[in-house]
């Protein structure tokens, strides 16, 4: 069987395009990944970028077409990915670090290239002592060994999707008219966030995409819902959870 050498900063690179630049990406993500939510993700993603949508979504069918293209790409690799990890060799190149220590960088030395665990794995339980430093909710939930990997990864694509998107946040309080949010989607550069670029277009001030992301996280869905709707915790099992991550997140400040 032919074995294909890729670097884990492609397929992660590729799942930023798929689920979004702002999408958590916490260790395990790939292993997590199924064939299921990526189709299910790619299917919802195609009708924001197909090119056949231009008149519907006012976006130039040319702009479109690249988009779709790179969405179309990002999937074809993750999908060939995960319909057989075992031919592909998973090779770690260049690591750099960010905040403290920025600047330093290791690269992977000759002969580190290793294989990928077997996809059937990602479903493993945490075992041992949550890190002590303050934790989100579905890291806590997943560190004291109440959800597995996978679990945390569909909860948090499952909270994405719910999220109130920005540029219609800020048509409603009236900071951006219809035509401002169409510039502002067709004029970001590759990976830059819609509020970064209402900001470098002078259209929004700080304080307001502040303002802004601030009432997208209060009116995004509580992360512990999706585990109640999925039937993996009941609502008392994460009532209580949440009072140990809050004791837990005290004593690790």
């Amino acid at each position: 069987m032919e074995v294909t050498q890729i670097r884990s900063a492609e397929l992660l690179d590729s799942c930023r395009i798929l689920f979004g630049r702002d999408t958590p990406l916490p260790p395990g993500f790939l292993d997590a990944l199924s064939l299921d939510n990526l189709k299910e993700t790619y299917r919802r993603r195609a009708l924001e970028t197909h090119p056949d949508r231009s008149a519907f979504l006012l976006v130039p069918e040319d702009v479109l077409a690249e988009r779709f293209k790179e969405l179309t790409g990002a999937y074809d690799r993750l999908r060939r990915y995960l319909e057989d990890p075992s031919r592909f060799l998973i090779i770690d190149g260049e690591v750099r670090t960010t905040g403290r220590g920025a600047g330093t960088h290791r690269t992977g030395r000759p002969g580190t290239a290793r294989r990928r665990p077997d996809h059937g794995r990602v479903d493993h339980y945490f075992r041992g002592r949550p890190p002590q430093v303050v934790l989100p909710i579905g890291r806590f939930l997943y560190y004291s060994g109440h959800i597995s990997m996978r679990h945390l990864i569909d909860a948090l694509v499952w909270q994405r999707r719910q999220r109130p998107v920005l540029g219609v946040m800020a048509l409603k309080r009236g900071w951006l008219t219809p035509a401002e949010v169409r510039f502002l989607l067709l004029n970001r550069h590759l990976g830059e966030r819609f509020g970064e670029r209402a900001v470098r277009a002078g259209l929004l001030r700080d304080s307001q995409v502040r303002h802004l992301l601030a009432m997208q996280r209060l009116l995004q869905p509580r992360l512990g819902r999706y585990f109640v709707e999925a039937g993996i915790l009941t609502a008392r099992e994460v009532e209580e959870l949440v009072r140990r991550l809050r004791l837990h997140n005290l004593r690790a400040r």
